[in-house]
């Protein structure tokens, strides 16, 4: 059995994020970690603004930047101008920070003046270790660390302000950690294809109106198919999509079912669009949206998701021919592994109307979940992926590296890709 309490001793930093507003004002901040074609790309974004309304349309246009910057392979390029309102949005993207402010508040409300620097409005470089702190018109660099909580305590006593604070590898003891939620997402070639056509994310999100503040956890994979390399275009281009349109439905209602349904429909309105630019292409989907403890999934395909707690259980259900053959009775469970037919998927986004299974679960404060592309359970057994979750450090970057370890050592036939959330106990 694992000793989480001497390993989470030694954790000595963490990146965070984090948002507060008071009156009505109103701001969001952004983790993100996604992965396609071999790439892991690590993401923060923080927007303040003074309503509602400018606050959707800045993160729906900062969104888009920040997603043609991933398939261009450039720089983020903010918008230069925003109707309406004020405010100003930052993204941290593998170390190059951009920001850009839109009309002027009239204070700087920072608590800690002796060790802030203030950047200006644009700015585009490299990021240097420390606390980001974005108030509706300017951005705020720590000299020194803080604790991400303390910094946003004593935003909270300034009135009418917004703030979200990114922080990146901040010195901390782990033991502060304890109790909290942990994402990771994990992408591996294997060792006999020659491209990646998976794609990951996991994400944190927080979103704070009238002092109210909302955490989301996100955690997506995808399993691309098609000719000349358009699978990995499928599956990348379905993430993104579902990724910016999950954003905007927290942004602008409270219905998660629907929330997670939309997206993934937009996602696959996508996948059909470059399918008829390029050609034949797809890919499978599954998407997880959390909330305290309540998880909400949407699903296409045969990727996969899993409750772990004690035991682990599958929550959904492969869109197989041989799985619709197993329950008709016609093949047992064993002779669906290994049934000549047993890679026909029956649903995926590319096809005109896939279809979209939708579960909702409440779990536990102990409660691990596991997203993953079936490179994993088609080589690693579910009681193998369970003693990974118990035996190991309850750190999702450790158990994932693990398992797609596992699934190379016995063979790696396949892509791997997994996003996991875990809880520091």
């Amino acid at each position: 059995m694992r000793d989480a309490s001497s390993w989470l001793s030694g954790i000595r930093s963490f990146s965070g994020v984090g948002a507060l507003s008071n009156g009505e004002m109103e701001s969001l901040a952004i983790s993100l970690r996604i992965g396609f074609e071999d790439e892991m790309h690590r993401i923060f974004i923080s927007a303040s603004t003074s309503d509602h309304e400018t606050l959707l349309s800045l993160v729906e246009l900062v969104l888009e930047s920040v997603r043609m910057a991933l398939v261009r392979r450039t720089g983020v390029q903010l918008p230069s101008e925003m109707p309406g309102g004020f405010g100003g949005a930052s993204v941290l993207m593998d170390g190059i920070l951009s920001y850009r402010s839109f009309g002027k508040s009239s204070f700087l409300p920072s608590p800690y003046h002796e060790r802030v620097n203030v950047l200006p409005s644009p700015f585009y470089g490299a990021f240097q270790r420390g606390y980001l702190v974005l108030t509706p018109s300017y951005l705020v660099s720590f000299e020194k660390p803080v604790a991400l909580e303390k910094v946003l305590e004593e935003w909270k006593k300034i009135p009418d302000a917004a703030v979200s604070v990114i922080g990146v590898n901040i010195g901390i003891s782990g033991f502060a950690l304890r109790g909290k939620k942990a994402l990771s997402s994990i992408s591996d070639r294997g060792l006999v294809r020659r491209n990646n056509e998976d794609s990951c994310l996991s994400s944190t999100v927080e979103i704070s109106r009238s002092g109210d503040r909302t955490r989301y956890n996100i955690l997506c994979v995808a399993d691309g198919v098609g000719g000349a390399g358009y699978g990995e275009i499928a599956s990348r281009e379905a993430v993104l999509e579902a990724y910016n349109s999950l954003i905007i439905g927290i942004l602008s209602s409270s219905d998660e079912r629907e929330i997670v349904r939309a997206s993934i429909s937009s996602a696959n309105r996508r996948v059909l669009e470059e399918k008829k630019r390029r050609g034949e292409m797809g890919t499978t989907m599954t998407l997880a949206l959390i909330r305290d403890n309540y998880v909400t999934i949407g699903h296409a395909g045969d990727s996969r998701a899993y409750l772990i707690d004690e035991g682990i259980k599958q929550i959904t259900r492969d869109h197989k021919y041989v799985e619709d053959l197993v329950e008709r009775g016609l093949i047992t469970r064993e002779q669906a592994k290994y049934h000549p037919q047993r890679n026909i998927i029956t649903s995926a986004l590319g096809m005109e109307n896939p279809r979209i299974d939708l579960n909702e679960q409440r779990i536990s404060d102990r409660t691990s979940l596991l997203l993953t592309t079936d490179g994993l359970p088609d080589l690693v057994d579910d009681s193998e992926i369970l003693a990974c979750f118990i035996n190991y450090p309850p750190h999702p970057d450790l158990i994932g590296g693990l398992l797609v370890r596992m699934a190379n050592a016995r063979g790696g036939h396949d892509n791997t890709s997994v996003s996991i959330m875990t809880h520091l106990i």
